[in-house]
């Protein structure tokens, strides 16, 4: 599990796999350890995963700069170029990472080959904007069980909600985002700042954009918005899917064979 020094900054990142590479540009939680499993075995066994903590949350450091999108997408860069990246596939997931990965194709279009944008969104919504408005009010709680629970709530399906479903959250979290909450609420700031619909028009490689059917955050509403402003983007909705498909194996499958066909429709050039 590297760390090392880039750009005079701390930065935790893995390198899994074989194939053409992968960027893989994670949501809130640690993208690092056990993060990397979250990602549908199909996707893990075909190429090259390069993942990484962003800043201030696991072994990566942080400094005195707030949170924006665009600073999470010149991290990203940073570490493509550190490694030698480039052109390469990028996976924005959870919701904050294709919100990243959005500023990244703007501002780096040599380096991104083609995107893909999951459980994301363009720009602020009244009801997301009220949703993330609360998301940031709870996470500055001292007690991190309402944020917790408010998560859970938007993020699992009632069928699958069980007495265990927030306590088996805060053990995924574990020296991610709840143990690091000033960075969070750098994360959390930055979502609900969001704004790229201005920029989209302006992304020219090829572009999926995923959601969950039954998404409340990266809500199909959003990503039916998002996915109209960039020239030529798919749209895939994974049925019965929630925010997060890893809990639905079915919807997990059906995630990682739709990624796994677009990347391979967009093969690197040689």
């Amino acid at each position: 599990m590297p760390t090392e020094l880039i750009r005079g900054r701390r930065v935790r990142y893995e390198v899994h796999g074989a194939g053409e590479p992968v960027l893989a540009i994670g949501g809130w939680g640690l993208a690092t350890g056990n993060g990397f499993a979250n990602h549908p075995a199909v996707l893990r066994d075909a190429y090259r995963f390069v993942v990484y903590d962003h800043r201030g949350l696991g072994g990566s450091g942080d400094d005195d700069r707030p949170g924006s999108t665009e600073l999470y997408a010149d991290d990203a860069a940073d570490l493509a170029d550190h490694l030698g990246l480039g052109p390469v596939h990028v996976l924005g997931t959870g919701g904050m990472g294709a919100c990243v990965a959005q500023h990244l194709a703007v501002r780096r279009p040599g380096l991104v080959h083609d995107l893909v944008l999951s459980a994301g969104w363009a720009g602020p919504e009244p009801y997301h904007h009220a949703q993330q408005e609360l998301m940031l009010l709870l996470r500055q709680l001292d007690d991190p069980l309402p944020y917790r629970l408010f998560g859970s709530l938007l993020t699992v399906a009632p069928e699958r909600f069980t007495a265990e479903t927030v306590t088996a959250s805060a053990r995924h979290q574990a020296g991610g985002m709840l143990d690091r909450r000033d960075a969070h609420l750098k994360l959390v700031r930055a979502n609900l700042e969001h704004d790229a619909r201005a920029l989209l028009g302006r992304i020219a490689c090829p572009t999926l954009v995923v959601c969950g059917e039954r998404d409340q955050l990266g809500a199909p509403r959003l990503a039916r918005e998002l996915a109209g402003l960039i020239d030529g983007a798919e749209l895939v909705v994974v049925p019965g899917a929630t925010h997060v498909f890893r809990d639905d194996p079915e919807a997990h499958r059906f995630y990682g064979e739709t990624v796994a066909a677009f990347f391979d429709r967009h093969r690197l050039p040689v």
